[in-house]
């Protein structure tokens, strides 16, 4: 069995502050436990019950870093390099042993030298939804991006430069990243009062938001910025103002079961002359279009949001533009043309989008994936007709 032997050093709080260090390229955590003190030892559990035992001091001369504040110690990981044969961490001769939950971390970079920084999992075991929250998903990532470019920090202030004060409410909000960019770009609007609230399921996915709402306060000085339990077909309580800006990417990956109660949820909460930001990331289009025919009889009208699709940034990235109504279409030539001119790449050989297969997926090197992903990817802005919505908010007794 092998160990990782940490000493807590003084200017770590416990029960607040983490160990951070780094396991075969991953960045880990640890948070030290409350009843610990400065100077105990830590010993951090790498290998499994067969591994042979060796256990490595964190201040002998290894190469990587465990960093609390200003203060480093050495620290090497020796053993198994999966992270979920993480066996657990205990204190040295204390007279009970203690189990913690090892903490992953990712950055992701935004341009602009922005670098947001998210914690991917909380020390709860005991996980509500499906797990799609623990991640950073393609279409959320090009969605954070989107906020940063010159167009849509443009066409962000645009609209937040029309209203006193402005709300914006994110769903589905998984790690934050979204919600946490559109921050970043609501600072950067001349209005006095700006609050963006981003909602998941649960106690757990709530935990997960403020630590990571915590770790990034600083790219966002001038905006609350909460979090909140929303499952939808629900209303946030104790929230009187409507939202200017509702956000949302991948929510229609699951089922059209979750349609409707998620367009009760919009409809409740949009301003009137709010705005919709949605990512669309295809892989069922002919159960995905369902949700925005089902918009359209709530009032809410999706169209491209060309303001940003049609940049450098993205036109090489996200392709498409084609309509809502058009992809997945077979009868459709536009997308009969789209699929078999878009080529990606499978280990550096050529293929059409129409050819693509499972087994294709499985063989792409990560950057390969990536762009195969994004070429899929749509950015749609939605927006209220009012008459329609109106009869809408009647049905279903929205206010």
């Amino acid at each position: 069995m092998a160990y990782i032997t940490i000493q807590i050093p003084p200017n770590a709080e416990p029960g607040v502050d983490s160990l951070t260090f780094q396991y075969r390229g991953q960045e880990l955590e640890i948070l030290v436990p409350s009843d610990a003190t400065v100077g105990d030892v830590l010993q951090i559990q790498v290998g499994g019950d067969d591994d042979v035992d060796n256990e490595v001091d964190a201040t002998g001369n290894n190469d990587d870093v465990v960093d609390v504040g200003n203060s480093k110690q050495k620290a090497e990981a020796n053993g198994s390099s999966l992270l979920t044969e993480l066996g657990g961490i205990e204190e040295v001769d204390s007279q009970h042993e203690r189990n913690i939950h090892i903490q992953e971390n990712t950055t992701v970079s935004l341009g602009n030298s922005i670098a947001i920084h998210l914690q991917q999992s909380t020390h709860n075991t005991q996980k509500q939804g499906d797990g799609t929250n623990a991640m950073v998903w393609p279409s959320g990532l090009v969605l954070a991006q989107s906020f940063m470019c010159p167009s849509g920090i443009e066409y962000i202030t645009k609209h937040a430069s029309t209203q006193p004060s402005i709300n914006c409410l994110e769903l589905g909000s998984g790690l934050g990243l979204c919600g946490i960019s559109f921050a970043n770009a609501l600072s950067k609007c001349n209005v006095d009062k700006k609050k963006v609230v981003m909602t998941d399921l649960g106690d757990d996915g709530v935990e997960l938001l403020n630590a990571n709402i915590y770790k990034n306060s600083e790219v966002f000085h001038n905006v609350i910025v909460e979090a909140a339990s929303l499952p939808w077909g629900k209303t946030l309580e104790g929230m009187e103002n409507k939202f200017h800006f509702i956000l949302g990417s991948d929510l229609l990956y699951n089922t059209n079961e979750s349609y409707e109660p998620l367009l009760v949820t919009m409809l409740h909460h949009l301003h009137p002359e709010g705005r919709i930001i949605l990512a669309v990331r295809w892989r069922k289009p002919d159960l995905e279009k369902d949700f925005f025919v089902k918009a359209q009889s709530f009032g809410i009208e999706f169209e491209l949001w060309t303001e940003v699709l049609d940049t450098s940034e993205f036109q090489s990235r996200c392709t498409c533009r084609l309509g809502w109504n058009e992809y997945g279409n077979v009868e459709c030539d536009a997308f009969k043309k789209f699929i078999s001119v878009t080529d990606v790449l499978i280990r550096n050989e050529k293929k059409n989008l129409a050819e693509v297969t499972e087994s294709d997926m499985k063989n792409m090197t990560d950057d390969e994936h990536s762009k195969f992903e994004e070429c899929q990817i749509q950015i749609y802005i939605g927006s209220l007709n009012k008459k329609v919505a109106t009869k809408k908010r009647s049905i279903h007794d929205i206010s």
